[in-house]
């Protein structure tokens, strides 16, 4: 019996048949309204459309948790929404069943209420819990509504873009630094270069695969030389991609005219990261490249470590509340004299067992300068770069010896390698040597 009393849902349907037909009409009313009304309308359409889109992802996350989802002849979340909203493609109507399945998890109920309030897409909010399921065995203990609210505030205020721009913020601020670096040493085998494939006319193509380290040595040496150039007064009409190729050529013909069989090359490109000093010092949290193309990148800090140790690297130690304390110097890379001398001395990779020639070899702090260790031959040696990456990885320590048995070596100096992990941590436990050496 129809007892004439109106539920909410018929409220509902009535209000929103009233406002579809006032919007369906505007196309022909729309020259009744003044400069000032479209200026006031607008906003309302639009916060309609984010109210409207809010209530498409309520309804249907209520559906399936009633059951009216499974119960129904659809076959699926995205299917029951594609049935009920024609206006959605099925891409669409996917993001919202991703979004309905994904926000009931109890980490992103700040994203959940986001959405529901209108305040942040069905398309970002998935990008919100992509992100954070990533991040989450990167960060440390309780930080994940952090970063769960910090993803959703970027979310909110520049969509899906920005969720993964914040991702570097978030990690510097609260990742596990050993973590990030784990990551890392397991992609520093996958730095690949192919061999020239002849596509006609003349034309190579090489194809290249970085790791982050890599990557950020080749972007540190390139960007500088890819800036655009002005002849003249006229514009540079090179593509980016254009500049960054001839300027690794530029590069490369650098690398083979220095007379690197009578003395050493330069040293390295010059990276700046910012990065807190018990950070770097105990190898907690990740640095931060500053400026280029890879600004906001983030290095393990082992892998800021292995730079620094033999590139020109400017570290801008940060204090806890990211404050800068001190900006380093790249003074703390070897120079091309001392190098020089590292070849006269160790003539080759130091490490037991390798033939690698000094040409190949990178200059290594025993004592890292973040530590204390001075840039000069007491505190030096030759390291190849397979060796130079285990010697950081494992933590070795090296001291330097002199005998007459060692007379051979030109210098009576020998180089030993302690090579049981965590050797570098317990000497510098115990301190230098009165010397100013590696005990």
């Amino acid at each position: 019996m129809d007892t004439g009393m109106r539920t909410y849902g018929d409220e509902l349907v009535a209000v929103l048949s009233a406002a579809t037909a006032v919007l369906s009409d505007l196309p022909a009313r729309v020259h009744r309204l003044t400069g000032p009304d479209l200026h006031a309308v607008l906003p309302l359409v639009d916060r309609l459309a984010a109210v409207a889109a809010a209530g498409r992802f309520t309804l249907t996350a209520d559906a399936v948790d009633r059951g009216e989802v499974a119960s129904s002849q659809a076959g699926s979340t995205q299917q029951w929404v594609a049935d009920r909203c024609p206006s959605l493609d099925a891409r669409d109507a996917g993001l919202v069943a991703k979004a309905v399945r994904e926000l009931a998890a109890p980490d992103l109920t700040a994203a959940r209420m986001a959405v529901q309030g209108g305040r942040l897409s069905v398309s970002a909010s998935c990008v919100v819990a992509a992100e954070l399921r990533q991040l989450t065995p990167l960060l440390e203990p309780g930080a994940v509504d952090a970063v769960a609210a910090g993803l959703v505030a970027m979310g909110q205020v520049d969509g899906a873009n920005g969720v993964r721009r914040v991702r570097s913020a978030l990690l510097a601020r609260y990742g596990l630094g050993e973590r990030l670096q784990e990551i890392e040493d397991r992609h520093r085998g996958l730095t690949v270069l192919s061999c020239g494939h002849d596509i006609g006319g003349g034309i190579t193509e090489y194809r290249m695969r970085l790791n982050p380290e890599a990557r950020a040595v080749v972007e540190a040496a390139i960007n500088v030389l890819a800036k655009p150039a002005v002849v003249d007064g006229e514009r540079d009409p090179r593509t980016i991609d254009q500049r960054r190729g001839d300027a690794l050529v530029q590069v490369c013909r650098r690398a083979m005219t220095t007379p690197t069989t009578v003395t050493p090359s330069g040293t390295k490109a010059t990276l700046m990261v910012t990065i807190g000093l018990d950070d770097l010092r105990n190898r907690t949290r990740p640095g931060v490249l500053v400026g280029g193309v890879d600004g906001g990148r983030l290095l393990g800090p082992e892998t800021v470590r292995r730079l620094a140790c033999d590139g020109t690297l400017i570290a801008a130690i940060l204090d806890t509340d990211g404050q800068l304390l001190r900006l380093g110097r790249a003074r703390r890379a070897f120079t091309s004299a001392q190098i020089r001398g590292l070849w006269l001395r160790d003539r080759q990779c130091t490490f037991p067992g390798c033939g690698a020639p000094a040409s190949w070899a990178d200059a290594h702090h025993i004592r890292h300068w973040v530590d204390g260790g001075p840039t000069d031959l007491t505190n030096g040696t030759l390291l190849c770069g397979r060796h130079h990456t285990i010697v950081h990885r494992d933590r070795l320590h090296a001291t330097l010896t002199t005998s007459d048995s060692d007379a051979d070596s030109g210098s009576g100096v020998r180089v030993v390698w302690d090579r049981r992990p965590g050797s570098y941590d317990r000497a510098l436990a115990r301190g230098p040597s009165p010397g100013g050496a590696e005990p």
